[in-house]
């Protein structure tokens, strides 16, 4: 008996197996649609969609035509057919510039070029002639006043306004407040992060009501809902600000939907370099200001992108470098003029109360020539209960009772005032170093099927405060104004 249980615990440990198996494949399975499922509304939100009716010179529907669009940049193709309404459409489309074929028997081929935008839907109505192919309501190339097929209600602007608009700073969210209805917070002193770039206020929304994607992926601070993926301005293919009527799979928050498309690489190889600068040859001089503040701010970078193998893998990849000198007047401070640190408070008003600590009038005769000095002068001696008005007489503490610690600390740490004030203003230089890369690789699987791959990384350290001689004693400098 003992050989048949040794027989059935394998089998019946390859039966716990099996089950095992299929239970890991089913979970597999469960945990792959869920993905997809969250893929799928990401993939909608950085797409667009061309739709068209067909027909002849007496506007009836022409049935079964061939429509073809063709990407111009990667060469990416779909067709399609037109159906009993001689409707046809295009969904889930990459944004970019394609080139519209409509082809029929017994008429001459229609071309034109077509802009798809993110998350626009371009409707076209298309007239064939014997003679000619004609757009009719919509002029190719060209979007629409007023789009019919969508009730969203945004601004796209795309490469060229990104990198052609004025930037000062290079920040690409800068342009964000030239959309109706935006408006920064800049300076509000809201919460924490509310002076970043991108957090807006949209229709007089809460800033931190708004939704930020990059590539159709959620691109939000955790903390505060602040865009936390800022790309490169020259990286960037088109982005759109969505205020009013959003569809249902950009909710989550009440405010505003900002779809950020980086570019991506094409059948050609491209690429460019930049650098821009920005100083201070033409500041003017703050009226409080002891000299004019230094600032010095390079953006230095470039792009390149291709194909890796023809019409199905490509990629762009991006770099921008940062460096920022910039001065930073401080707030005036009160500080002790030249007479007060060699212990003369004669413009001042009499000292007041006494010296009521044995210690203390104990360690101020304990220091060399204090005594003598204070007798000099005519002070009374050094007692407890003794006034400091006269132990010290004239206001006038003489240096013999200084404290040397004290008097060491005021030397190095305590700079001098302004020439004829008692405040002194410094400007300290900070410094800011960023280096931002991106790399996105696409690959077409299938005419209807593409993958997209995104990296970006940003080295941005906190700004570095670093003193250049303006709390050094003897550099302090200005100017006294009535």
């Amino acid at each position: 008996m003992a050989p048949q249980a040794l027989l059935v615990w394998p089998v019946k440990l390859r039966k716990v197996a099996g089950k095992m198996r299929r239970l890991d494949r089913g979970v597999m399975s469960a945990l792959l649609v869920c993905v997809l499922l969250g893929i799928l509304p990401a993939w909608g939100q950085s797409t667009a969609e061309v739709r068209g009716k067909v027909t002849d010179t007496s506007h009836k529907p022409v049935v079964s035509v061939f429509v073809i669009i063709t990407a111009q940049d990667t060469s990416l193709m779909r067709a399609a057919t037109t159906d009993d309404a001689g409707e046809f459409e295009f969904a889930s489309l990459p944004i970019g510039s394609y080139q519209l074929q409509v082809k029929v028997d017994g008429l001459p081929a229609f071309e034109a070029s077509v802009r798809a935008s993110i998350g626009q839907v371009v409707n076209l109505d298309i007239v064939l002639s014997q003679k000619q192919g004609s757009a009719g309501s919509v002029p190719a190339g060209n979007a629409p006043m007023i789009e019919a097929g969508n009730a969203q209600l945004g601004v796209v602007m795309g490469d060229v306004e990104v990198t052609q608009l004025p930037l000062k700073s290079r920040d690409t969210f800068d342009l964000l407040q030239l959309q109706p209805g935006v408006q920064g917070t800049l300076g509000a002193d809201l919460f924490f992060g509310n002076d970043q770039p991108g957090v807006v206020s949209v229709n007089g929304g809460r800033s931190r009501s708004n939704n930020s994607n990059v590539n159709g992926g959620a691109a939000g601070d955790q903390m505060v809902n602040a865009p936390s993926l800022e790309p490169s301005p020259d990286s960037i293919s088109e982005f759109r600000v969505i205020s009013h009527n959003y569809d249902a799979a950009l909710g989550r928050n009440s405010g505003s939907v900002l779809n950020v498309i980086t570019k991506s690489g094409t059948s050609a190889f491209h690429g460019s370099a930049y650098e821009f600068l920005r100083n201070n040859a033409l500041n003017a001089e703050g009226y409080f200001d002891p000299a004019t503040p230094d600032f010095k701010q390079n953006d230095f970078g470039g792009t390149f992108g291709g194909p890796i193998r023809r019409d199905k893998t490509f990629f762009f990849s991006s770099y921008e470098g940062r460096r920022v000198r910039q001065g930073i007047p401080s707030y005036p401070v009160i500080v002790p003029t030249a007479q007060e640190r060699a212990g003369d408070f004669s413009a001042g008003p009499a000292f007041s109360g006494r010296l009521d600590s044995a210690t203390v009038a104990q360690a101020l005769i304990n220091r060399p020539g204090c005594a003598a000095a204070i007798q000099a002068r005519g002070g009374t001696p050094l007692a407890a209960g003794s006034f400091y008005a006269a132990v010290f007489p004239g206001n006038v503490i003489p240096s013999e009772c200084f404290d040397p610690t004290a008097a060491d600390l005021l030397d190095q740490f305590v700079p001098l005032a302004i020439a004829g004030s008692d405040t002194f203003r410094s400007v300290p230089i900070a410094k800011i170093r960023q280096d931002q890369l991106t790399f996105r690789l696409d690959h077409n699987l299938t005419s209807q099927q593409q993958l997209s791959f995104l990296y970006l990384v940003c080295v941005c350290p906190i700004r570095s405060l670093c003193v250049s001689g303006g709390l050094d004693r003897d550099s302090a400098g200005g100017r006294s104004h009535p």
